[in-house]
């Protein structure tokens, strides 16, 4: 029982972290700025849809290939797939921005 209550505060923890994310994406998203901003939105838009693609085939992979011979079922949900998507975005966004030297 307490095994699950700390794996439920870690899921709620999850949402809060992924939607104040998804919310600085959007903002990040929707500002204007210079040329060098809106290459370093442009560098983060494209490195963000690498990594979610890999991360959509790696779910792929497993739902078709290794999900039949395991007993832990990953259920697919469009709020999860949001959630990896704000955080990635978020994480390439302040890498790219330290990269460029423009101050968070």
């Amino acid at each position: 029982m307490k095994y699950q209550v700390i794996v439920v505060s870690c899921l709620w923890v999850l949402m809060v972290v992924s939607l104040i994310c998804s919310v600085y994406m959007l903002i990040e998203i929707f500002r204007k700025g210079d040329e060098r901003a809106n290459f370093i939105l442009m560098r983060t838009s494209i490195n963000t849809v690498k990594v979610y693609l890999i991360f959509l085939l790696i779910t792929f992979v497993y739902n078709t290939f290794l999900e039949r011979y395991t007993n832990f079922i990953i259920r697919d949900n469009s709020i999860i797939y949001i959630c990896v998507l704000a955080l990635i975005f978020t994480i390439m966004l302040f890498i790219n921005k330290k990269k460029h030297g423009v101050t968070l």
